[in-house]
């Protein structure tokens, strides 16, 4: 099946009857789309709503995504990793950033020997897209007329020529791995300019046509496929319509993912490969004494105590800290609901306020009857397991902003060679010679070039710094058992909780805990 499905796909490249199928094949999809800036489409139209379209990332593997700058930065694959490191610690996957700044579906096939083979990747995931569709412009309103709309079938017929050619090279080189697509992240037309007006708008609509013929030739099974580009420009739309200033895209270029919008594009990243929802899900009997559920946890030691109960957990992954960077988009998603659940649930608890503490620390005091519903923890941030994933992520940024940084002077290698710049870009005193006699604030690749050339030779010992990196995150993120400990609250305790207003006051809330609940608010200003 995965061979007949390629050579399906590879198919759609070739001329039979002087009648191009791939031709055909777009003038097909191009029926279904509106050409007004944005892709109508419903995911679950496609595919299901919750239908997988690849699979989980498992021991072992070396994973390389392939793709442009909005690889080559990095946003949505530390949030991946994220995941992957807090949900499944158990996994030893290596993870390669082969982003180029600038490249395409067609000059990927160049990339995969130097990039990709070296790797001996088990999975290889592509996503192109952004630059291909720039040579369906100049967009403007009511783009395409009659003859840009045969320009824009030109150009899409390309990048589908050149995805299957990419594919090839890909089987040629690594024939063990597994294709993985991913469907362009969107353009941002809508946003208004200064003057009010849409930017480039039709543009998004191009990624849209390469996006419906990812998903199609997937279906297939030529490889497998997670949308993002569908998801994305809905959940753009929908905010706009509240807020029309708002983006998940930078509002400098138009092109790139902010935090926030690479968070978003993990997230569907994610759901398309059906990853595990759960942190853990624990029920306890408290009349029984007995554990009555421990998904992806082990409940040992519990007891029954004067005023209460005391237990150990060891849960088998951690809880995934939403960055306060990508919070303003994280906010606007189910993800947590979604992604995150760690559930703790405890039946037949005597009647009362009760306090959950783990390892001594107080975090969360909730009535019996929230506690037989059911309390979400992975929501906490004062929990020691979520403050030992926090230092995972953090480590997770750096080493993913490190190797962001080892890209783009990748990417200025590949763009000196590209333009023949120099005859060898590896030589940096041809290099030199070359900055010497040219402006170097003309564009991104020459504001990086003296960059450089003072660290392209040292290479070797950044990619050393990432790997070890990697192994510190390997012993960070093991779970270790908590002592986890219910208190039933005396009638008429007093609980003191200070929340920060501004630097200039604080706010004490004085909650009386017991029967008839009394709350009292005072405002703390400094003498």
């Amino acid at each position: 099946m995965r061979v007949s499905a390629f050579m399906l796909t590879a198919a759609l490249a070739l001329s039979v009857s002087g009648e191009s199928l791939v031709l055909s094949f777009v003038e097909k999809l191009m029926k279904k789309m509106v050409f007004a800036g944005f892709m109508a489409l419903a995911w679950a139209g496609m595919v299901g709503a919750d239908a997988p379209t690849s699979t989980v990332f498992t021991n072992g593997e070396t994973v390389v995504f392939l793709g442009d700058s909005i690889t080559q930065q990095a946003h949505f694959i530390r949030f991946i990793t994220d995941f992957y490191l807090t949900r499944y610690p158990e996994r030893a996957i290596r993870w390669v950033n082969a982003g180029i700044a600038g490249n395409s579906m067609d000059g990927g096939k160049n990339c995969v020997s130097n990039d990709v083979a070296p790797y001996a990747p088990t999975t290889v995931a592509v996503m192109y897209g952004m630059n291909d569709a720039a040579a369906a412009g100049p967009y403007h309103e009511g783009y395409p007329d009659g003859k840009e709309r045969e320009k824009q079938l030109n150009v899409a017929k390309h990048y589908v020529r050149n995805t299957s050619r990419l594919a090839e090279r890909l089987r040629e080189h690594v024939p063990q791995a597994k294709l993985l697509f991913l469907t362009p992240s969107i353009y941002e037309s809508a946003r208004p300019d200064a003057k009010g007006r849409p930017v480039n708008p039709g543009w998004n609509g191009t990624l849209g046509l390469y996006s419906e013929f990812l998903r199609a030739a997937a279906a297939t099974g030529a490889w497998e496929v997670a949308d993002i580009h569908s998801p994305m420009t809905a959940f753009n739309r929908a905010q706009q319509e509240i807020n029309p200033k708002f983006s998940a895209v930078s509002p400098d270029d138009r092109v790139h993912p902010n935090v926030g919008g690479g968070f978003f594009m993990a997230g569907s990243f994610l759901k398309a490969q059906g990853v595990s929802p759960v942190v853990s899900d624990i029920t306890l009997d408290a009349a029984a004494v007995t554990t009555v559920r421990a998904e992806n946890a082990e409940v040992s030691a519990l007891k029954k105590t004067a005023d209460g109960y005391v237990f150990t957990v060891l849960e088998k992954a951690l809880p995934f800290p939403v960055a306060k960077d990508a919070g303003t988009i994280a906010c606007r998603i189910p993800f947590r609901s979604e992604l995150n659940r760690e559930r703790f649930r405890v039946k037949g608890l005597a009647k009362g306020l009760w306090t959950l503490a783990i390892d001594g620390e107080e975090v969360y005091t909730a009535s019996s009857g929230e506690f037989g519903f059911g309390v979400d923890l992975g929501r906490n941030d004062a929990t020691p397991q979520m403050r030992q994933a926090s230092k995972v992520t953090a480590l997770n940024r750096e080493r993913h902003a490190c190797e962001a940084e080892l890209r783009a002077w990748a990417s200025v290698r590949w763009w000196l060679a590209l333009t023949r710049r120099v005859a060898d870009p590896d030589d940096m005193e041809q290099v030199k010679d070359w900055a010497s006699k040219n402006d170097l604030t003309a564009g991104w690749y020459q504001k990086n070039v003296l960059s450089y050339i003072g660290n392209w030779p040292k290479r070797a010992e950044t990619r050393a710094k990432i790997d070890a990196m990697d192994r510190e995150l390997d012993a960070l993120r093991k779970p270790v058992p908590h002592v986890w400990t219910l208190r039933l609250r005396k009638e008429g305790e007093v609980l003191l909780k200070a929340r920060d207003l501004s630097p200039a006051e604080g706010q004490i809330q004085i909650q009386s805990e017991g029967h008839g609940v009394e709350i009292r608010r005072i405002t703390i200003k400094p003498l």
